[in-house]
C-alpha cells in the first residue's frame, strides 16, 4: 500500500509496466483499487491503492473470488 502522497497516476503507470514487462493486459480497477496479476505461484494478484482507500482495499482483498489471472 503506498501512502496518500503517492499521485493516483503513479499508480496507473506503476501498473501498466508491471503488466507489460511479463505481456499481461487483464488488470482491474474496483473501488478505487487497482489490481494486478503478479505471475507468483502463492500470489495470484496484487491490490493497490493510496492510504485514503485501505479500507477498500482490504475488503475487496478478503472477498474477491476472481481476481485476474
Amino acid at each position: 500500500m503506498f501512502d496518500g502522497r503517492v499521485h493516483e497516476e503513479a499508480l496507473a503507470r506503476w501498473q501498466r509496466g508491471w503488466a507489460a514487462a511479463r505481456g499481461w493486459n487483464d488488470s482491474q480497477y474496483v473501488d478505487d483499487v487497482t489490481v494486478v496479476r503478479t505471475g507468483e505461484p502463492d500470489r495470484r494478484v496484487e491490490y493497490i491503492t493510496t492510504e485514503h482507500h485501505a479500507t477498500a482495499a482490504t475488503h475487496l482483498a478478503l472477498t474477491d473470488h476472481n481476481p485476474p489471472g
